[in-house]
């Protein structure tokens, strides 16, 4: 194999590992992760600093997790 080819297909592997959850909806990304009820917990006892948590761990941004917040009722407030 040449170190050309070799760079290609390593180069494959790091996308995918990055983009593992491309394409997905969020509760696409939470049922393939296992991290669903884990969720719904955290939303349910209004823990917003667990939700958070389990939506960067499905790669999300911080664009996309506030109007989750907002649409599950939580509310993040960083302190100054």
């Amino acid at each position: 194999m040449s170190i050309l080819r070799g760079y290609q297909e390593l180069t494959h592997i790091f996308n995918f590992m990055d983009n593992k959850y491309k394409g997905m909806t969020v509760n696409e990304r939470l049922w393939a992760s296992g991290l669903m009820d884990e969720f719904d917990k955290a939303v349910k006892e209004k823990d917003v600093i667990k939700a958070i948590w389990i939506l960067e761990k499905v790669e999300l941004t911080k664009e996309n997790i506030d109007p989750i917040l907002v649409k599950h009722g939580l509310k993040f407030e960083e302190k100054k």
